[in-house]
């Protein structure tokens, strides 16, 4: 299934320093504690891109810093720690699609087996009815036919057996 995911807002290094509320050569700091932790960042026109996932990352740093929970790069590896752990997570969220993927399928499979089953059932039962109707009918008439005898005749079929 091929889905077409729209492009994610980008900023450029000032918006997103403005956007933080840090100047620029701090900003440079930061990306450069992040980038040594790991983290890539696109390039538009030659300059960085900065995508809300990073402003996320570097508004936690922040917080984590401001709260006095260690240095800039100490921060830095405790988001990203927090982060690879969404990422696991995501991982095990796909896995679990593709499996109601597998079970959605198998839940058709089984739906298409139930009517086939419930075709030929109701089939047979029909062709039951049928058969059982016309033994009613054959014993109705042999009935109709041994009444329209005469009282002599019941008479000598019941002794004589003929």
């Amino acid at each position: 299934m091929l889905q077409l995911v729209p492009k994610e807002k980008t900023y450029s290094s000032s918006m997103f320093a403005e956007k933080l509320g840090v100047n620029q050569s701090t900003l440079r700091n930061y990306k450069t504690a992040f980038s040594k932790a790991g983290v890539f960042f696109s390039k538009e026109n030659g300059k960085t891109a900065y995508t809300e996932q990073h402003f996320e990352m570097f508004q936690t740093m922040l917080k984590l810093y401001e709260q006095g929970q260690g240095t800039i790069v100490e921060c830095v590896q405790a988001v990203l720690k927090n982060v690879q752990s969404v990422q696991a997570d995501e991982g095990q969220l796909q896995d679990v699609l593709k499996q109601l993927e597998q079970q959605g399928q198998q839940l058709e499979q089984h739906e298409k087996q139930i009517e086939a089953m419930k075709k030929y059932i109701d089939t047979k039962l029909e062709e039951r009815d049928r058969q059982l109707i016309e033994v009613v009918r054959d014993t109705q008439e042999i009935k109709a036919a041994q009444q329209k005898r005469s009282f002599w005749q019941r008479l000598k079929w019941f002794f004589l057996g003929k």
